[in-house]
């Protein structure tokens, strides 16, 4: 994953690996190690989604970032980066309400939950305390 190009399917390999890992031996003190080189992969995966939506939108080719940040909520839900780009979308979606399509998951659902009326609101729900199931898996740690 620390290639220049990382390959996405080798993150899946990883979290395929640490699933077997951990169910075949989970007293391994290791899993934890394994289990937090995984979450930095999620981020590297993340990271590179959110800056290229961030370079679309320089470009000012803000319809091609809203797909990027879409991926982002699809693939990495429970990440910090889902909900800057869950923000961003509800900052776009006004200017870009004719795009519907880009506002829903596979399923049709809206990305963005029914009842938020604002991107304070947003902001807000950020700042609370993470629920069950909510993390800030993909950032790492910083090594200081």
């Amino acid at each position: 994953c620390e290639k220049d190009y990382p390959d996405p399917d080798q993150l899946e390999l990883a979290e395929i690996n640490l699933q077997n890992f951990a169910r075949d031996f989970p007293s391994e003190p290791r899993v934890a190690e394994v289990e937090s080189m995984v979450m930095k992969m999620r981020y590297r995966f993340a990271k590179e989604l959110w800056d290229t939506a961030q370079f679309y939108e320089r470009r000012k080719k803000t319809e091609s970032a809203l797909i990027y940040y879409r991926n982002i909520i699809a693939k990495y839900p429970s990440s910090h980066l889902a909900r800057k780009a869950k923000r961003r979308l509800l900052e776009l979606r006004p200017k870009f309400s004719h795009l519907a399509e880009l506002f829903m998951d596979e399923n049709d659902s809206p990305l963005i939950q029914e009842g938020v009326a604002s991107v304070e609101e947003v902001a807000a729900r950020d700042d609370e305390e993470p629920q069950a199931g909510d993390s800030n898996e993909d950032e790492p740690a910083r090594d200081e």
